[in-house]
């Protein structure tokens, strides 16, 4: 026996929604972690709100694919071999090509000092690990895309 909640069932149309664009393609969200725990969940907290996701296991993977694909969002950890995140946000606001998009710092370190370093940095946003909620990922990504719409 399956009993469905009419308020669920609204609240995830509506995410759903929110997760495509003017032409009904889903939006995709571009997550540069290099640990693959934090990758997978991140991935499936997205997903689960109706976006495609891809990887990237560090800055360096993560411009090459956001220069190479249409990436709509970046949630990208700060702490990262090869070319951490602020790097990687310095190189994708000095291109033409992503010097516009959205990106969500999501790091392990959680000081005012270090979110205020990201801002500065050309982040949209900043989340620390410490505090992360499944909800506020998605809250967050789908208004920093409905703002860069408008």
């Amino acid at each position: 026996l399956f009993v469905l909640s009419p308020q669920a069932l609204l609240s995830q149309a509506g995410s759903l929604r929110l997760a495509t664009d003017s032409r009904g393609r889903r939006r995709t969200v571009l997550v540069a972690d290099d640990a693959i725990t934090t990758r997978s969940l991140l991935r499936s907290v997205l997903e689960g709100g109706g976006y495609r996701v891809r990887t990237a296991a560090d800055g360096d993977e993560a411009l090459r694919i956001a220069r190479s694909e249409p990436i709509d969002l970046l949630v990208s950890d700060v702490r990262m071999p090869r070319l951490d995140g602020i790097a990687l946000l310095h190189k994708l606001r000095s291109d033409a090509r992503t010097s516009m998009l959205p990106v969500v710092l999501f790091s392990g370190a959680n000081n005012e000092e270090d979110r205020q370093h990201g801002l500065a940095a050309g982040a949209s946003a900043y989340l620390a690990k410490d505090d992360f909620e499944r909800g506020q990922l998605v809250d967050v990504v789908t208004q920093l895309l409905k703002e860069a719409a408008s």
